[in-house]
This record gives structure tokens, sequence and C-alpha cells, in this order.
């Protein structure tokens, strides 16, 4: 990782740091604002894939599937949106599938990083964290105060993994 992807990766970590912060302070309305959030994310990781794609993996192996990623996003992103005004069960239902998804994606990495003989408990640990987020977030549906601590207490830990991954020093393969 290189300088500027450190401090980005140091800058949206202090960012949701400040989110899940005042998202604490807020456990009324927070259901739409995490909703809110959630779309908000999903809307700059699918523009930042299809400008990823549109400058550099269109000739790339592999590079319809950046494009088809970015539009995936953004059909998520516009579903979000759509949905704000609903009730908030089908939102939160929504935010517990993208957390379990990235729980189990989490899990998964940690395991092939073990049978490699890789640093596979920090991987594990933010995996374990995202399953514990999605089964609070199932237990208390019925409350959304609740929720929104989850959420942000979940928001939180993300934004502190991704502060010290960034300060991690990176493993490089040298080719003598």
């Amino acid at each position: 990782m290189n300088s500027l992807q450190k401090f980005g990766s140091v800058a949206s970590g202090v960012l949701m740091l400040i989110t899940g912060l005042i998202l604490v302070f807020m456990p009324d309305d927070g259901t739409f604002y995490v909703a809110l959030i959630l779309a908000i994310t999903l809307f700059l990781i699918g523009m930042r894939l299809l400008i990823y794609y549109f400058t550099m993996a269109r000739r790339m192996v592999g590079g319809r599937s950046v494009l088809l990623l970015g539009i995936f996003l953004l059909d998520f992103c516009a579903f979000t949106v759509t949905i704000l005004d609903e009730p908030r069960v089908i939102v939160i239902l929504y935010l517990v599938g993208w957390h379990g998804f990235s729980g189990l994606v989490s899990l998964l990495r940690a395991r092939e990083a073990k049978l490699h003989k890789g640093n596979w408990k920090f991987k594990a640990a933010n995996g374990v964290v995202n399953i514990l987020v999605v089964i609070g977030c199932i237990c208390f549906v019925k409350n959304p105060a609740m929720l929104t601590l989850i959420y942000s207490v979940g928001l939180c830990y993300s934004a502190i993994t991704r502060i010290i991954s960034a300060f991690k020093p990176t493993q490089i393969v040298y080719i003598q």
C-alpha cells in the first residue's frame, strides 16, 4: 500500500468512526440514516468501479466483471433509495444480508489464509464481528434503536480495523 492509499484508508476509517459515533447519539431515526449511509456507500463504490472500468479495466482480463459489479452495486443503491420510506424491517433485512455476506467472505478468506500459513486472525475477527452484527440485528429486529446501536458499534469496529490495517506492513514478494 502506498502512502496515498494509506491516507485514503485512514481518512475513510476516521469518517466511518465519526459516522458511527453520530449514529449512537440518534437511535430513534437511526434506521433511516443507516439505510441512507448504505445507499451512499453503494453509490460511491459502484461509481468507483465504473470509473476504474472505463479508465483501465476495459482491456484487462476480467474487466467485464468489474463493469458488472459496478452496475450491480448502483442497482442496489437505487433499490435502497426506493425503500427508504418503506417499513424499516426491509431495510434492516437488507443490511443483515450485506453484513452476513461480508462476514462469510471474511471467514472464508481467513480459512484460506490459515491453510497457506498466512495472517488469518485479523480476517477471522473481522468476519466474526460481522456475523455478530447479523445475529444482533436478527434478535432485535423489532427495536429500531437497538438496531441502530448494533450497526453503529459494527461501523466503529470496521473503522478501527480499517485504520489499523492501513498501518500494517504489506507483504511483498521479492524475486532475486
